[in-house]
């Protein structure tokens, strides 16, 4: 977890200097880079993915890095081989690949910068960047993956098996729901006011075709058309994939706001800059509480355990392994309270054993779900306003809800 908040931390200095440089010199530059910087140590993903070990923030950083080095190599004038943030950028892309591989977009770099200083270079030159900086990115991801070219040579069966567990994980197919979930987790991940005000600040680049600009939108958008292709029927936390898109329209949002200052200073501006900000805060502040939460005998899990314990008969009673606890998700951490396995019967259950358990006096259904209004719990004893201060908080992991589904009782309201 130190690991990734690290990564974090550093993402919030690169963020600022993407910012700087998209605005370029003067003073609202550096408000920019303020903002953006502000944004994204807010965004209620990236406050997700700095509290769990995984490497999608990490990734997502490293992509960051390549295109900063992507921007600041299209300002130099050496020739390719002496061109340092070049090669940097290929290293960073690379690095991003070995770190996720759903971080493939940014390997998109190579050609579009290479591309868009063909006017520094002739064309044979333009195309040895293109194949020497897809070379130099390769290299890096079997450096820092090194059982993949060890597998393919000594164990290939291993290496199918991987790619074919990979490629049966995200299936291309239904676009448009794929869309319409991948939109529903942006808005998440990133807050409504991010999603429009970023999307605004994309098309005013396609417009005014800002070549400098293009470097982070055009990966940017290959990582969101990635994203829907795949994203039918996804859980929530599949929105984690999404840091990097999230994070580029922060920073789109981040400059379209500042370009608006030296023109506007108005009292308008200044509200609608607090309320982006408050907006995105909250967001992310909904995602640090239930991580506390998480915590506490008040998270789900153990209140869930407790229930449980309250419910079933004493453990010194036969009877107790007569009740079978029936899961619809495998009994990850996450997504199961604490049990005694040793003296419960628990049974994952299959996709034809998902019936209604009505005719069994001895079973509970225990599952995990995304989102707290299905979730039964008895009564809570705080009131109802207190909710507000614990928003859901889907992507993440920590203080999942669950539906509980016990024989013949139903509660009269519901708790955390």
């Amino acid at each position: 977890r130190l690991y990734a908040a690290a990564w974090g931390i550093l993402g919030v200095v690169v963020v600022f200097a993407i910012a700087r440089r998209l605005m370029g010199d003067g003073g609202r530059s550096s408000r920019a880079g303020l903002l953006a910087a502000l944004l994204f140590t807010l965004l209620p993903v990236v406050v997700c993915m700095a509290h769990e070990a995984k490497p999608h923030l990490p990734g997502a950083v490293l992509m960051l890095c390549a295109i900063l080095f992507g921007m600041r190599s299209m300002r130099q004038t050496e020739v390719a081989p002496a061109n340092r943030d070049w090669w940097l950028m290929c290293v960073c892309c690379g690095a991003a690949f070995g770190m996720v591989l759903s971080a493939w977009p940014i390997l998109v770099l190579v050609p579009l910068v290479a591309v868009l200083t063909a006017d520094k270079y002739r064309f044979t030159t333009v195309l040895m960047r293109i194949l020497l900086g897809g070379l130099a990115a390769a290299a890096v991801y079997l450096a820092t993956n090194p059982y993949i070219l060890i597998n393919a040579f000594k164990n290939s069966d291993v290496l199918k098996s991987n790619f074919g567990n990979s490629l049966a994980m995200y299936d291309i197919a239904r676009i448009a729901e794929g869309f319409s979930r991948v939109l529903e987790l942006t808005v998440e991940g990133a807050t409504l006011p991010i999603v429009v005000l970023g999307a605004i600040s994309f098309a005013a680049v396609l417009i005014r075709r800002n070549r400098i600009a293009l470097v982070l939108t055009v990966p940017a958008a290959v990582f969101f058309l990635q994203f829907v292709l795949i994203g039918a029927g996804k859980p929530a936390e599949y929105g984690r994939f999404g840091i990097f898109t999230n994070t580029a329209l922060a920073i789109g949002t981040a400059c379209l706001i500042a370009s608006q200052w030296p023109r506007r200073r108005s009292i308008a501006l200044t509200a609608a800059t607090t309320i982006v900000v408050c907006w995105v805060g909250w967001g992310g502040m909904g995602y640090l509480v239930n991580f506390q939460s998480d915590t506490t005998p008040e998270g789900s899990r153990l209140a869930l355990a407790k229930l449980l314990n309250d419910w079933l008969p004493d453990a010194s009673n036969a009877n107790r392994r007569s009740w079978r606890i029936d899961l619809m998700s495998e009994p990850a951490p996450y997504s199961c309270p604490p049990l005694d396995f040793a003296n419960l019967r628990v049974v994952l259950l299959d996709q034809l054993d998902r019936a209604d358990n009505s005719g069994d006096a001895r079973r509970i259904l225990l599952h995990p779900v995304d989102h707290g209004g299905q979730t039964w719990f008895k009564e809570s004893p705080t009131p109802w306003w207190s909710n507000l201060l614990r928003p859901e908080t889907p992507i993440s992991w920590a203080n999942k809800p669950f539906v509980v589904d016990l024989p013949g009782w139903r509660p009269t309201g519901q708790g955390p």
